[in-house]
């Protein structure tokens, strides 16, 4: 099955990626699933994203598995893109607008 792109949602919050994941499987692109540091890290290497969508809130990855993450990212060139959420109650997920930005 050719897809668009193969994305990788990083974040500790299971209902934002279980609807990141949902929402861009259905706009025809394959999505993986890291609720933690640790995993981020395994599933970057193995599954080979194109595009990464990290949480920025690092305080609830343990120790310094974001850290890790991150260099791991930029030692090994990872993923073509890379882009940063930060999501609160006060800011609306807005799925469609980061989606037009990451094809562009």
């Amino acid at each position: 099955m050719d897809t668009k792109g193969k994305i990788l949602i990083v974040d500790d919050e299971v209902d934002i990626t279980d609807f990141l994941s949902g929402f861009f499987e259905l706009k025809g692109y394959t999505a993986e699933v890291a609720n933690s540091g640790e995993d981020a890290v395994s599933k970057v290497t193995s599954y080979k994203p194109h595009v990464i969508l990290l949480d920025v809130d690092k305080t609830n990855y343990p120790n310094d598995s974001y850290s890790r993450f991150l260099l791991h990212i930029a030692s090994s060139r990872a993923a073509h893109q890379l882009w940063l959420m930060n999501y609160r109650e006060s800011s609306p997920l807005l799925p469609d607008a980061l989606l037009e930005r990451i094809i562009r």
